[in-house]
């Protein structure tokens, strides 16, 4: 898995679609043919992902939606936007 930096600046893959339909958030990447569903801190950490914002940031911008205990957040958020650049779903 790719490691995530404090300083790193994420957006969404120009391969990839986010939509929130009805209540919930589905990502289709356009290579991969393949559906996910996001729960909703998934999904906002995704929204938050606009190539101006670094890791840290939207580690911020969560906390503010969210309560959730710092560390835990940053961990837990680190593990996926790891996952979502090892698929290609995201991009430094």
């Amino acid at each position: 898995m790719m490691e995530i930096q404090a300083k790193d600046v994420l957006r969404i893959n120009r391969k990839t679609r986010f939509r929130r339909v009805f209540e919930e958030a589905v990502v289709i990447h356009e290579d991969k043919n393949e559906a996910l569903v996001l729960n909703e801190t998934g999904a906002a950490f995704l929204e938050a992902c606009d190539g101006e914002k670094t890791f840290e940031q939207l580690i911020q911008c969560l906390e503010s939606q969210f309560e959730i205990e710092t560390e835990t957040l940053r961990r837990d958020m680190s593990e996926f936007a790891s996952a979502l650049l090892s698929e290609e779903i995201i991009e430094r």
